[in-house]
């Protein structure tokens, strides 16, 4: 059923349900590349590797500034997504691109992935916000190397930010019951000496389910739970908790997905490499609200926070 169908009263209905669905500030996740070899347990990369077989696998410079171009509405960036954003070879490229066209940006890095890469992030001064996900003490994190060599990089990036008054925007995620024994003492001394001791570490037991996509009982062998799954299938006037109904992913071929939970790719729409993202944004909502305020939109029923009021 079309928009223009509706009641006046269902189209009121639908707009509070989306607007009690968005975050404060629309935001767009880059994933540079399709495939992360940091190979977190609570990622579900095996379903997005069978989803994106035929997928392009990596943003090209050439289509990323054709989606700067196309991005019409008051934006930010989020260097995150599906994968670690270091993995490709032109994030600073990008980065800089991006900052030169008036875009605030915000990153969540392994500090992994391409060298120069790297070494551009921690010396970087683009970022309002800068997430470290460091790994945990039951290496978790299967793909990532914890040496000498990465916990001497987790300084040097601590040090160097603290060095560009940058502390402010730095926190700290660790999935498990504890930091990894190479970088814990290191973080623990940033933590006094930045007088941050409450609020720079985030440590993690609980996860959320990625759309239904993580395999719980797997979870659990790792000491880790989802949170509970409490969808009102009955309900009426549904929304989105955690307020990602504007916070779409944009992938190497340029559509964009819906939310950054939904590693099945079960829901993309438009192309942000040769359309406007306000008119992607207006024909989507068009196409799915009522869907959505109804609790029948996919993936959405698969997720812990899709509430009914």
């Amino acid at each position: 059923m079309k928009s223009k169908e509706l009641s006046d009263e269902a189209v009121m209905s639908n707009v509070r349900s989306l607007l009690k669905s968005y975050n404060k500030f629309f935001k767009v996740e880059v994933t540079t590349t399709l495939g992360c070899p940091v190979d977190c347990v609570y990622c579900p990369q095996e379903q997005l590797k069978k989803e994106s077989k035929t997928r392009k696998k990596r943003i090209e410079f050439a289509d990323f500034v054709k989606a700067i171009n196309n991005i019409d509405i008051k934006t930010n960036l989020g260097w995150t997504g599906y994968s670690e954003p270091c993995l490709s070879p032109i994030l600073g490229k990008m980065v800089q691109h991006a900052s030169s066209n008036g875009i605030n940006q915000y990153i969540s890095t392994t500090l992994s992935g391409n060298s120069e890469s790297v070494e551009f992030v921690i010396k970087s001064k683009d970022f309002y916000s800068f997430q470290l996900h460091l790994p945990d003490s039951l290496g978790l994190m299967k793909g990532l190397k914890v040496d000498h060599n990465y916990a001497q990089r987790v300084k040097l990036c601590l040090e160097q930010k603290y060095k560009d008054g940058l502390a402010h925007t730095v926190d700290i995620i660790c999935f498990g019951e504890d930091l990894h024994p190479l970088i814990k003492d290191t973080v623990l001394n940033v933590m006094n000496s930045w007088g941050r001791n409450n609020n720079l570490l985030d440590l993690r037991t609980k996860v959320y389910s990625r759309a239904n996509g993580l395999d719980k009982d797997q979870l659990k062998i790792s000491g880790l739970r989802t949170r509970e799954f409490s969808n009102n299938i009955n309900g009426t006037d549904f929304y989105c908790a955690r307020r990602k109904m504007n916070s779409p992913v944009l992938l190497p071929d340029g559509s964009l997905s819906m939310c950054s939970f939904d590693y099945g790719f079960r829901m993309t729409y438009g192309n942000l490499f040769n359309q406007k993202l306000s008119e992607i944004r207006k024909d989507w909502v068009s196409a799915i609200a009522t869907d959505f305020n109804s609790g029948k939109l996919s993936p959405c029923t698969e997720c812990e926070f899709y509430f009914s009021s």
